[in-house]
């Protein structure tokens, strides 16, 4: 539970801690060893250094609020996701952001752009660019073991 609200899933948890103000108090009720236990936290903000806004360098995509890099032996390994897996992989979330709202998390991995299969940085730039303000963006993304789709719309301008 967050502030004795029911949490539905990672993604709602995640969206509602993004759309509450740095230094807000918050309640989490968590299950320790099959035990409720009420946490009192004072939310915090990214160190600058981690609050970036740039997806591909073009002024679209950086207003999505998320970067994503190629899939290599490196984060496939970290991140445990199989070497049949074609996509990008979400590497950063600005805060408040769009993409943050709409429940996008880093380790995500985008397999699909408006149904366009992805599989690289240069493919996914191109299908970003050709979006304009207002239009509707579906990603299908492999989180963990299960795929999802996380949808929002371009920002306006």
């Amino acid at each position: 539970e967050l502030n004795g609200k029911k949490v539905k899933n990672v993604i709602d948890l995640s969206t509602r801690i993004a759309a509450t103000n740095p230094g807000t108090k918050v309640t989490l009720t968590i299950l320790r060893d099959g035990k409720r236990k009420k946490v009192p936290v004072v939310l915090g903000e990214y160190p600058e250094k981690e609050a970036l806004a740039a997806t591909t360098g073009k002024e679209k995509a950086k207003k999505l609020g998320f970067t994503v890099e190629n899939l290599t032996r490196e984060n496939r390994s970290r991140l445990d996701i199989p070497r049949d897996v074609e996509g990008v992989v979400v590497t950063r979330i600005e805060r408040g952001s769009i993409a943050a709202q709409a429940g996008l998390d880093v380790g995500d991995v985008i397999l699909k752009v408006n149904r366009k299969p992805v599989k690289n940085v240069r493919e996914f730039q191109e299908i970003i660019s050709s979006l304009k303000p207002g239009d509707p963006i579906a990603l299908y993304i492999l989180r963990g073991q299960q795929k999802l789709f996380v949808a929002f719309r371009i920002p306006e301008e």
